[in-house]
């Protein structure tokens, strides 16, 4: 089964286990604001979509390169909107193409002193980046192709473990 983008169809507990994260880490997310959440969860059991998962996969690769958090998550939230229609173009190439991760653009984050993401191709990592003089600042890479890569792979594999349920024919993942 495929997940859709902005659909609601994961449990805390899937969450968990998809992104690694522990769930002290992304409590301190929601406190600290860099993780919106739709509702607060009280008294209804928060459910996440493949956009959430996107988003906490890339922030969680971002805080561990020591980028700081809010610009960690102004960066998340620029390639991961919760909408479906602000996705930017790369990126719903990548998710439409997960499977085959060969045929999905390569896009890198760079960021500059911690701060100002730059998203950028591999052509144009190899041609533009790669050749840094000395002397010159180096920056931090993300490989956004590979976060969403895998994000998609764990979140499949929990919706495959799932009972089987009839869905739509020609159901999209994106519109």
């Amino acid at each position: 089964m495929t997940p859709k983008y902005e659909e609601p169809m994961f449990t805390p507990a899937e969450m968990l286990s998809a992104t690694g994260l522990a769930e002290r880490r992304i409590q301190m997310w929601v406190h600290r604001g860099f993780f919106p959440v739709a509702h607060p969860g009280r008294g209804v059991p928060r459910e996440y979509s493949l956009a959430h998962l996107c988003f906490l996969a890339y922030l969680q690769v971002a805080n561990d390169a020591h980028i700081p958090l809010a610009e960690a998550a102004f960066s998340a939230a620029q390639l991961f909107p919760f909408s479906a229609i602000l996705v930017p173009a790369k990126i719903r190439d990548i998710i439409r193409s997960w499977r085959r991760p060969d045929l999905a653009p390569r896009l890198f984050a760079i960021f500059h002193d911690g701060k100002d993401a730059l998203l950028v191709t591999k052509k144009d990592l190899n041609d533009a980046w790669a050749p840094l003089h000395e002397g010159e600042n180096w920056g931090i890479t993300i490989d956004v192709t590979n976060v969403v890569v895998k994000t998609m792979n764990a979140a499949e594999g929990i919706l495959d473990r799932r009972p089987v349920r009839p869905t739509g024919a020609g159901e999209r993942l994106l519109p």
